[in-house]
């Protein structure tokens, strides 16, 4: 296996800032009908390729499900992908990937899975509203505090929010993650303090959330070069 620094694809950034903006199921089907999975599988390895091509026949296909068929069909798609450090992956403390670069690496760490899930869930019509992404602490069994990241589906039906993680992989009610305990949450470039305490607002009544910021930026960049000290990762699987 190999691994080598590469410009990423045109197309990869293009299909983001098409999904960033929610008009992109017809960018997907001109990606599954063309030549780009090829160029994919060229540049970067048929395994990754095949990836790609798996979630976007999941978006294709999703949109005749119910909402909760959505949210285990993503939830299960990306917590088959192997749960990395941002170290290893992209030589950075903290790095939040999008999802074509987690697919491409075949890795990530618990902001990417997120990252990954709400903008799939976002362009199968799951409405914005609805999802939440959440920074907590997670217990463990041996008594031991993580600071982790979730996507919580609210259903706004009055009943609980459904959490989705790659830690415990099920698709559960909030009040079934005892081990979960919610620091504040955001919706898109929002953020909202869970405690208010601990809440930093702007003057606009919402704290920044930098990574996120940076996260669409790098979305809606058309062609760039490799993040600094990361990489476009080629992977030549067997």
């Amino acid at each position: 296996m190999s691994c080598r620094r590469r410009r990423p694809l045109t197309v990869l950034f293009l299909l983001l800032l098409f999904l960033a903006r929610g008009d992109g199921r017809c960018q997907l089907q001109a990606l599954l009908r063309g030549g780009d999975l090829l160029r994919i599988s060229e540049r970067y390895g048929a395994a990754a390729s095949g990836r790609i091509a798996a979630w976007l026949q999941l978006i294709m296909d999703g949109w005749t499900g119910t909402t909760t068929e959505k949210l285990e069909m993503v939830n299960q798609f990306f917590n088959r992908i192997p749960n990395l450090a941002d170290r290893q992956l992209w030589q950075r403390a903290d790095y939040w990937a999008t999802p074509f670069e987690l697919l491409l690496v075949n890795g990530g760490d618990c902001e990417d899975f997120v990252i990954a899930k709400y903008f799939s869930l976002r362009e199968l019509g799951v409405a914005e509203e609805r999802l939440r992404i959440v920074y907590a602490k997670v217990f463990d069994r041996d008594g031991s505090v993580a600071s982790h990241m979730v996507l919580a589906y609210h259903p706004g039906d009055g009943s609980e929010p459904l959490i989705l993680d790659n830690i415990d992989t099920e698709l559960r009610p909030a009040s079934e993650r005892g081990d979960l305990v919610p620091v504040y949450s955001f919706q898109g470039y929002d953020l909202i303090s869970s405690r208010q305490e601990e809440a930093k607002p702007t003057a606009a009544g919402h704290a920044p959330v930098p990574r996120w910021d940076e996260l669409l930026e790098r979305i809606t960049v058309r062609e760039k070069g490799a993040p600094p000290g990361a990489a476009a990762m080629e992977r030549d699987e067997q």
